[in-house]
């Protein structure tokens, strides 16, 4: 019989407020169920009274600048997470994307409280070879050293760090994504119309390495020799982001009747409901997330052969995996899919619905954090039936 940790003050840090809440409230959900007190740690972005509601506490990073690393803002950054969590007299912390993952261990091994981070992708940091990104990785080696323990969400981001030097294979853990609500996110909600039209959609931020200009580019190829195909853009530009897409870059495909850009969105799933196919062409990903909606609703998918992806995208089977930065092999991969039957795509879809409930629900996920939380504290556990795949 397993136990969940009980009784502890976790600090949960992320780089804003809407990440903690869109992708870590289930997780505090649970952990508060079972008897913990969780702050919650980021800057202030409007989602902050959303977050207060589903933890105990919420404390407003105020220091951390996302662009960039400045040595002086990064110091007050550090300083401030110190600060917070004494005031709290947290017990472990928790943290999420790059500065917290940095500073947010420095602080923590600086008051003696264990550290446990998660790499849930590698994005800019290490898809351009940029001095910045260089400083970047040593902060990551350093601080990293100093963690109690780090999940990955894919293989292959945990194979690079452990190969660069920044992580020790033994420290390291398995846990793949954040987990879906397979429940919330049910096939039984579409709302597909088949009209003879083919609709393909993307959700997520508008940055080059999401892949949104190849996908814009392919998808225009593709229109051209099938009239019958649309192209949904959920998301926006991500102003203060190196990597986002400027509206520059958009305005020629604002103008096409067959390419349709509908903004940020806070309730993905009508979108979802009526889409026929999810459309992610990343240059990396740690494990993504709209991809998983996607398939939990049983659609099937067109994903890069890159790592986050490929982990779930089984070509052929429950969707189609293409060359990174290919405008043409996208064009080719939705043209291919344009030419399946109803039925074919349907297939593709309960395949992946059935990966998804398997492996990267809510339920399982949760049960994963558990093991590796009360294995860090000493503390019994729960109902999981296996264990996260630790390094050795």
């Amino acid at each position: 019989m397993d136990q969940t940790v009980r009784g502890l003050r976790i600090g949960v840090i992320a780089n804003t407020a809407w990440n903690l809440y869109h992708f870590r409230s289930d997780l505090i959900r649970h952990l508060r169920l079972h008897h913990n007190v969780v702050y919650a740690i980021a800057p202030a972005d409007g989602f902050e009274g959303r977050l207060t509601a589903v933890c105990d506490g919420y404390e407003e990073i105020k220091k951390l600048q996302r662009k960039g690393t400045n040595a002086f803002s990064d110091l007050a950054l550090y300083h401030e997470l110190v600060a917070i969590m004494k005031r709290q007299k947290l017990d472990v912390v928790l943290c999420y994307t790059v500065k917290p993952n940095i500073y947010g261990t420095l602080a923590a091994h600086r008051l003696g409280i264990p550290v446990i981070n998660t790499i849930t992708g590698l994005g800019f940091t290490f898809l351009e070879n940029r001095l910045i990104n260089k400083v970047v990785v040593r902060l990551y080696k350093y601080a990293l050293e100093k963690s109690s323990r780090i999940i990955f969400q894919n293989k292959d981001d945990r194979h690079l760090f452990i190969k660069e030097g920044i992580v020790k294979a033994g420290k390291t853990s398995l846990i793949r994504g954040s987990g879906i609500d397979v429940e919330k996110f049910h096939p039984t909600l579409n709302t597909i119309v088949h009209n003879g039209r083919l609709n393909f959609l993307f959700i997520g931020r508008f940055l080059y390495d999401k892949g949104v200009i190849e996908l814009l580019q392919g998808f225009s190829l593709a229109a051209e020799k099938n009239s019958s195909i649309h192209l949904h853009m959920v998301g926006d530009t991500d102003e203060g982001n190196p990597a986002s897409v400027s509206n520059a870059d958009l305005a020629q495909y604002r103008q096409r009747e067959e390419i349709h850009f509908h903004g940020y969105q806070e309730n993905v799933i009508p979108y979802l409901a009526k889409a026929d196919v999810v459309v992610l062409p990343s240059y990396r990903e740690g494990t993504p997330r709209v991809l998983l909606e996607g398939m939990s609703m049983a659609k099937p998918v067109i994903a890069t052969n890159v790592p986050g992806c490929k982990d779930m995208v089984k070509n052929g089977m429950n969707g189609f995996l293409v060359k990174v930065k290919s405008g043409e092999e996208l064009a080719h991969a939705i043209l291919k899919m344009a030419a399946l039957s109803i039925e074919e795509r349907m297939e593709m879809g309960i395949t992946g619905r059935k990966n998804v409930v398997e492996h990267y629900s809510s339920e399982a996920i949760i049960r994963e954090y558990d093991f590796v939380l009360s294995d860090l504290m000493g503390s019994r556990r729960i109902i999981a039936k296996k264990k996260p795949q630790h390094g050795h």
